[in-house]
C-alpha cells in the first residue's frame, strides 16, 4: 500500500499489473529519486523503483486499521486476468532472472532428478512446473507476483473507488490521473509505439541490473540473457517470431548493442497493425497453456476462484479452452 498526502489517494500495490507505472509516480512525487533528477517519473530504472531503499512511506496493507487510515483518500487498485497474469509472471520472473534463486531453487528441489547445471542456476524451469508449484502450496503464502488478489489487497476491506484493469489499462489510467489532477502524466507515454520502446529500454536495463550479482554471473553470461530479453519480446509482441535471435551463441552481447539492436528492429517491424501484434502476444500464451495437463488448470483455476467471480473474468476463455472440456475434474 502507497499514498500521497498531497492527493489524498492511496494505491494498493498489484504487481504485474502496471505496478512499476504507478510507484514510479509516486516515487517522483515524493521526490524520492535515489539523489538523481528526472524530469519525468518514467526515466527512473526499474530496478531503482521496485528495489532501492525508500523513503516514500509503503505500508503493509492492515485490515484491522484500514477504515481509519483509508477513510478520506482516493483509493484504487488494478487486477488483471488471471491465466494471462501469471503467463506474465512467469515470463518475467523465470525465463528472464528474477526469482531464480528464490522460488527457482524451490521448484527445480521438486524434481526426482536434478543435474548439476539446474541446482546450481535453477534457469530452466517450465511453465508447467510453475503452475504446479505455485497450486501446490497455500494461495496465500506465494509471491505476490503471483498470489491472488484477496490476499493483496483484500478488495472487500479496500473498497477502492475505482478497480482499473490491465485490458483497459491505458483507459482506467488516463481516468485515474483526471481525479488526481494529473492527466499531464498521462500524455508522456500512452502513445504505444512510445510505450513500447520504454518497456524494451527498461527490461534490458532491469535484466542486465540484476546479472551484476554474483549469482547470476556465476550461472548465466550475457549471451544467455540476450536471448531471453530477445524471446521476451516476441512473446509480448514486440518483435517478430520470424526473426531468431540474429548473434552468434558464442558472441559477447553488450547491454547498449542488445538495446539499440531490439529498438531498430521494433521500428522496422511490419506490419504496422497493432492487432497483428496482439494475436503473436495471444498466441504464445495459448501455446503455453495448451502444454498444461487439464488437472493442473482446474488446480489453476480453483485457486483463482475468487479473482475470477470478484473482477468478472471467465474462468474458462474460449482460447484456452476450446479444445479443454469445461467440467470440473
Amino acid at each position: 500500500m502507497v499514498e500521497h498526502n498531497g492527493i489524498g489517494a492511496a494505491f494498493c500495490i498489484t504487481p504485474k499489473v502496471g505496478c512499476t507505472y504507478w510507484l514510479s509516480i509516486f516515487r517522483w512525487l515524493h521526490g524520492d529519486t535515489y539523489g538523481n533528477s528526472y524530469s519525468s517519473p518514467f526515466q527512473m530504472p526499474r530496478y531503482q523503483v521496485h528495489y532501492r531503499p525508500q523513503r516514500i512511506k509503503f505500508y503493509r496493507f492492515d485490515s484491522a486499521k484500514a477504515p481509519t487510515f483509508l477513510a478520506d483518500r482516493f483509493r484504487f487498485m488494478f487486477v488483471r486476468e488471471p491465466y494471462s497474469r501469471l503467463w506474465s509472471a512467469y515470463v518475467d520472473k523465470f525465463l528472464l532472472p528474477d526469482l531464480w534463486d528464490i522460488d527457482g531453487r524451490n521448484i527445480v528441489s521438486r524434481r526426482p532428478g536434478v543435474n548439476k547445471t539446474s541446482a546450481r542456476c535453477f534457469s530452466d524451469i517450465t511453465f508447467v512446473e510453475f503452475l504446479d508449484y505455485i497450486t501446490s502450496i497455500p494461495a496465500k503464502k506465494i509471491n505476490d507476483h503471483y498470489r491472488p488478489y484477496q490476499y493483496v489487497c483484500s478488495p472487500c476491506v479496500l473498497r477502492p473507488h475505482v478497480i482499473g484493469k490491465m485490458e483497459t489499462f491505458t483507459r482506467d489510467t488516463k481516468y485515474i490521473l483526471g481525479r488526481l489532477n494529473m492527466s499531464w502524466l498521462g500524455d508522456e507515454l500512452f502513445v504505444s509505439d512510445k510505450h513500447a520502446k520504454h518497456e524494451i529500454s527498461m527490461l534490458i536495463d532491469d535484466v542486465f541490473h540484476e546479472f551484476k550479482y554474483p549469482f547470476y554471473q556465476n550461472c548465466t553470461n550475457s549471451t544467455d540473457l540476450a536471448i531471453r530479453l530477445w524471446k521476451a519480446f516476441q512473446i509480448n509482441g514486440y518483435l517478430p517470431n520470424s526473426i531468431e535471435f540474429p548473434w552468434a551463441k558464442n558472441r559477447l552481447v553488450k547491454q547498449s548493442d542488445l538495446k539499440n539492436l531490439a529498438l531498430r528492429m521494433f521500428e522496422q517491424r511490419q506490419p504496422s497493425s497493432k492487432r497483428y501484434w496482439t494475436a503473436q502476444k495471444e498466441q504464445a500464451l495459448i501455446e503455453a497453456y495448451s502444454k498444461v495437463p487439464d488437472v493442473l488448470m482446474e488446480r489453476v483455476r480453483k485457486m483463482y476462484d475468487v479473482d475470477f467471480t470478484m473482477f468478472q473474468y471467465d474462468p474458462y476463455p474460449d482460447i484456452l479452452y476450446r479444445k479443454r472440456p469445461h467440467k470440473k475434474l
